[in-house]
């Protein structure tokens, strides 16, 4: 059982203590929603900082009709791919501003592994990375 005295010192000292962050991982996946969720709550009960780490959109290849017609020329799958990577970023930050929390939207300009990640939350200096996949 601590004493009122070590109770106040163990006070001042978490006082003291910087602020923790939290790197929330933005993707493509459908995942990326529950990623938010878990981190921004995450965020909450520890009064963490929130960065959000946006990855490029993954555009794929134009698809091809039989006759060999491009359905949507590649300029414009380019332009849907952001404006939906850009939508992620803006959601999440309403969720973390509804939560009271400060954050912040950093953007990748390629495609990240884990150790670009990780150098991320290392430059960023995060204590917690949370990142959804399907496990694949």
């Amino acid at each position: 059982m601590m004493s009122g005295l070590d109770r106040s010192s163990s006070v001042e000292s978490s006082a003291k203590a910087p602020k923790r962050r939290v790197l929330i991982v933005l993707n493509d996946a459908d995942l990326s929603g529950a990623a938010v969720l878990e981190g921004v709550e995450w965020a909450r009960v520890e009064s963490a900082q929130v960065v959000f780490l946006q990855l490029p959109s993954h555009t794929g290849v134009p698809v091809l009709d039989p006759v060999g017609g491009v359905a949507m020329p590649g300029v414009h799958v380019a332009h849907a791919a952001q404006d939906r990577t850009d939508r992620r970023a803006a959601a999440a930050l309403r969720a973390a501003g509804k939560a009271g929390l400060d954050a912040w939207v950093v953007s990748a300009d390629e495609a990240c592994g884990s150790a670009d990640i990780a150098a991320v939350a290392s430059k960023q200096r995060c204590d917690v990375i949370v990142i959804a996949h399907a496990g694949d």
